[in-house]
């Protein structure tokens, strides 16, 4: 009979890589078994959130400041004043092969997806620009997806020198920068590679047992196939 074949990771983003970080199987289950999880009002309300933003943004009829983007008015404000809704580009979903070349989302060659939430390039400087809204608390964890943004943002177009991205704290009204520079692009890549690489090596997916398995979907507490 034959071996049914070990499962893998072949692509990633991160969220797939801060769910293998803190715990494979919950990454097995999620991203390769493809094993759904129930939609928390906590997570409701922070795509809310981010709609919101986008429709402010995008200047799509009606949108105004809603409570949710309150802590951020006049920066949002001040991005509608002084740029052109074309120079924006909101929800922005890219794709990189193996190679960090651009390619199409569903193409069998993308290894690397990601979703930026808001774009834009500064000609004049060579400067890309990436905000990234979080809702809940500011976490020190979460922070490399920032510099994850930055590497990506030099794989794309236009060529720039610079990378800027921050996360906005809707809720707390809170920021954190990360800035990346050209000549610091080929280390952060090869960090990031590295990074990378158990997950794509691992076959096995073993459980890292938490207090996040409190609230894991997957979880034998919540009937789930995990053994803790």
């Amino acid at each position: 009979m034959p071996t049914k074949p070990a499962p893998m990771v072949t692509s990633w983003s991160w969220s797939r890589l801060a769910d293998y970080d803190q715990c494979p199987a919950r990454c097995k289950y999620k991203h390769i078994d493809k094993m759904k999880e129930p939609q928390s009002p906590v997570l409701q309300a922070g795509s809310d959130a981010h709609k919101q933003c986008e429709d402010y943004t995008k200047r799509v009829k009606g949108a105004t400041i809603t409570p949710a983007m309150a802590t951020f008015k006049e920066e949002f404000m001040a991005l509608r004043k002084r740029l052109k809704p074309a120079q924006l580009e909101t929800e922005l979903r890219v794709a990189f092969d193996k190679d960090w070349n651009p390619c199409d989302w569903f193409a069998a060659s993308a290894w690397l997806r990601v979703v930026i939430d808001l774009t834009w390039v500064e000609a004049k400087e060579a400067r890309r620009e990436v905000v990234d809204y979080k809702t809940g608390k500011n976490r020190e964890s979460a922070y490399p997806q920032l510099r994850l943004y930055n590497l990506v943002s030099f794989f794309m177009a236009p060529k720039i020198k610079v990378a800027h991205s921050a996360f906005w704290y809707l809720d707390q009204g809170e920021t954190h920068e990360e800035l990346l520079l050209e000549g610091q692009v080929e280390q952060e890549r090869k960090d990031w590679e590295k990074k990378i690489a158990p997950m794509f090596a691992d076959r096995v997916f073993v459980p890292k047992p938490s207090r996040a398995c409190m609230w894991c979907s997957f979880s034998k507490a919540k009937g789930g196939p995990c053994p803790y």
